[in-house]
């Protein structure tokens, strides 16, 4: 008998996209498999929709919160899963049909209690063309190897577009009111896996319509986060991977030069101060970040603007 996968879906005020999410889940070809959709609070149809779904199929649940966020919305998804292992999916993307029985495989086959994906940024004039599986290019990588893959990569850090044991959420939670939640939780369940099952073929379909927290116009909450959560990297990388910690501070200095520019942009006294605090940090690392090897030339403009006092210019030349 097959282990039972649970799914776990926050939503939120996604109408336009609920049902091909919900409907994409169900056409999994691995059984069996139990859907929890977690209504955020919604305020469109998509409750409606969610009480639809599982009044018509045994094996979806539905639970209905105030809004608190994805955090939340994840987390109390967690604490209702009955299978040993799960998945989360975001209620405005879908899935290849074949990408828990997949996932799932490699778990197995690897022996590994994290398994992933790649994933396919969709937008809605693309033509869905779901790639063969048996293409796949499987290989597994260490803790530190994955969190050197993060660091190259900051997208890989969604909890979506991958399998995990249930063990790994018996203490650690997504941690609540952050935009970048994701951050603070993938590498401590990394770091307690040891070794990861990574498959090449992309079978999570990220959504690039519509609104995202991520993607939204910078204020001030998002600046903070983005900061706290990069150092987070570099503090943990330093702990755990002393041969990266090089490469996690120049990943978190990047980040900071690239929140100097959006601060910029807006213009705007509120963030003058986070602005003269984050270049203070910047030009403290001036030398370290002018001669780290895999410091792009464009970033290095940047800098060199920073300090010459000339950073509008960074706006005309559209950085």
């Amino acid at each position: 008998m097959q282990d039972l996968i649970s799914v776990v879906v926050p939503v939120y005020n996604v109408e336009k996209y609920l049902i091909r999410c919900v409907e994409s889940i169900i056409s999994q070809t691995y059984s069996p498999i139990e859907v929890i959709l977690v209504d955020d609070g919604s305020s469109d149809s998509c409750p409606k929709i969610c009480d639809e779904y599982a009044c018509k199929f045994e094996n979806i649940r539905v639970i209905h919160l105030k809004n608190g966020g994805p955090s939340i919305a994840r987390n109390i998804g967690i604490q209702n899963v009955i299978g040993n292992f799960m998945t989360f999916v975001d209620s405005d993307d879908f899935l290849h049909p074949k990408l828990i029985e997949v996932l799932k495989k490699n778990m197995d086959d690897c022996n590994v209690s994290v398994s992933m994906c790649a994933f396919y940024k969709y937008k809605e004039d693309d033509k869905v063309h779901y790639t063969s599986t048996s293409d796949a290019n499987l290989k597994i990588v260490s803790d530190q190897d994955a969190m050197n893959m993060l660091l190259d990569k900051q997208d890989l850090c969604a909890p979506w577009g991958k399998l995990y044991n249930i063990r790994h959420f018996k203490t650690i939670r997504f941690p609540v009111n952050k935009i970048y939640e994701d951050m603070l939780t993938i590498p401590l369940i990394f770091r307690e896996a040891k070794l990861i099952s990574l498959n090449s073929l992309k079978l999570y379909y990220y959504n690039q319509e519509g609104f995202s927290i991520t993607r939204s116009i910078f204020d001030e909450k998002k600046i903070l986060n983005l900061i706290e959560a990069s150092r987070f990297w570099e503090i943990f990388t330093s702990a755990h991977y002393p041969e990266i910690a090089n490469k996690a501070k120049l990943h978190h200095l990047t980040n900071i030069i690239n929140v100097c520019v959006q601060i910029a942009k807006q213009d705007n006294q509120m963030n003058s101060q986070l602005f003269i605090q984050n270049k203070a940090e910047i030009l403290r690392n001036f030398y370290f970040l002018f001669f780290s090897t895999g410091f792009r030339w464009q970033d290095k403009v940047k800098l060199i603007c920073l300090r010459l006092g000339l950073f509008k210019i960074l706006l005309l030349l559209k950085y």
